[in-house]
């Protein structure tokens, strides 16, 4: 198991590499006396399935705490934390759960669900997108106090280098209609620094629809209504396995 994928070179710019960047190959091998057991078929189904680090910790834990006293036959279901976010992949998973992104819960930028996104084309709305995202680096650098003294260099986005992929997502409620755009920003630093930098958030419009009249709510109205979604928090919006729409 390695902690990420490539984040430099040819390979690391191809889709299997942004794939991988942050959810590397997992690789496990079972001893001998227990390929074709009970486990060893429950591990292959459960490969099947998205899974967590969260998921990872409650296997260690079961292999240390809990099958040894069976010697390694229980494939029943067992809770590992009061939150219930693992599951032991040598068991069987929670009966009922959908595993989805929302449900286990992984963070939009772990998260592994192909949706559709196109290139945005629209140059203004690039350049503001890439100078806020400049900020908000420099925002981080500011809140660890790595800009006192010049210890670090302000961040810029170099020039023509903002590249801008757009999630458009649509409610389904007949009164209400939500339409919620998540954007991709990536974009290399300007000398000296010449680092990528990948930034993710949000811009909400809800349009509400009363009889023949026709509101138009713009939330966080700076700049267009933007919120920043940090790495560790969910999607604010997304869609699931199995086509329903929910809210984080």
């Amino acid at each position: 198991m390695g902690d990420h994928g490539l984040r430099f070179g040819q390979e690391a710019k191809t889709p299997m590499g942004q794939t991988e960047v942050n959810n590397p190959f997992l690789y496990v091998a079972l001893p001998n006396r227990l390929i074709d057991s009970e486990i060893y078929k429950q591990l292959v189904e459960n490969s099947r399935e998205l899974v967590t680090h969260f998921d990872l910790h409650a296997t260690f834990s079961d292999i240390l705490y809990e099958q040894p006293s069976t010697n390694f036959t229980s494939t029943t279901f067992m809770r590992f934390d009061d939150k219930g976010r693992g599951s032991s992949l040598l068991r069987k998973f929670e009966e009922g759960v959908v595993r989805n992104c929302k449900n286990l819960p992984i963070p939009s930028t772990y998260c592994l669900c192909k949706y559709e996104r196109k290139n945005v084309t629209d140059r203004r709305l690039i350049v503001k997108l890439g100078i806020r995202s400049a900020k908000y680096a420099n925002g981080i650098l500011e809140s660890h106090n790595q800009t006192t003294n010049k210890i670090c260099h302000p961040i810029k986005a170099a020039k023509g280098s903002v590249i801008v992929h757009q999630y458009a997502l649509k409610g389904k409620d007949s009164s209400v209609v939500m339409k919620e755009n998540v954007y991709d920003v990536r974009f290399r630093a300007a000398k000296p620094a010449r680092g990528l930098f990948k930034v993710r958030f949000e811009v909400i419009l809800c349009l509400i629809v009363l009889s023949f009249v026709l509101f138009v709510v713009v939330l966080n109205t700076e700049l267009l209504g933007i919120r920043w979604l940090d790495s560790a928090m969910s999607w604010a919006v997304i869609k699931s396995r199995n086509g329903a729409l929910f809210r984080a």
